[in-house]
């Protein structure tokens, strides 16, 4: 037997606040079928389920790191990374870091320890270009 409130029928507001998405964004999901909605007579006001709402965003969320692992915005990772929020937004879009993106939303969720795994690799990377240049190769302690 279903719970209270499981099988609720939900406005576009409500929709837009489970989902975590502006009402503008919810209509244009119902309108391509990105989300089940059902348009009541008349063909304008959109309804939608609870549950299948909720069906719908466990479905689509992006799998983070670990489960239990810390959610960090644009500006903490700033801060690790020592950069500015524009760059890291511009590295999230090019892949270069880490980050997911929910649908629907604007802005980067990211993984504290996949950025953090992220530092590791970048150090452990630069270390080997390091060791490479002052190796036995012709590097200052060759001379010695």
């Amino acid at each position: 037997m279903a719970t209270p409130g499981e099988d609720a029928v939900l406005g576009v507001g409500e929709a837009a606040e489970l989902l975590g998405m502006s009402e503008q964004m919810v209509r244009k999901h119902a309108r391509s079928g990105r989300i089940p909605a059902y348009r009541l007579p008349g063909g304008r006001v959109f309804k939608f389920f609870r549950n299948e709402l909720l069906r719908h965003r466990e479905m689509t969320a992006t799998p983070m790191a670990g489960e239990g692992d810390a959610v960090i915005d644009t500006k903490a990772v700033a801060e690790i990374l020592d950069m500015d929020v524009q760059q890291v937004r511009k590295y999230a879009r090019e892949k270069r870091i880490p980050a997911h993106r929910h649908p629907g939303k604007r802005g980067y969720e990211f993984s504290r320890s996949e950025v953090l795994q992220y530092v590791r690799s970048c150090r452990a990377a630069a270390d080997e270009a390091h060791d490479g240049a002052d190796g036995p190769a012709g590097g200052a302690a060759a001379e010695i």
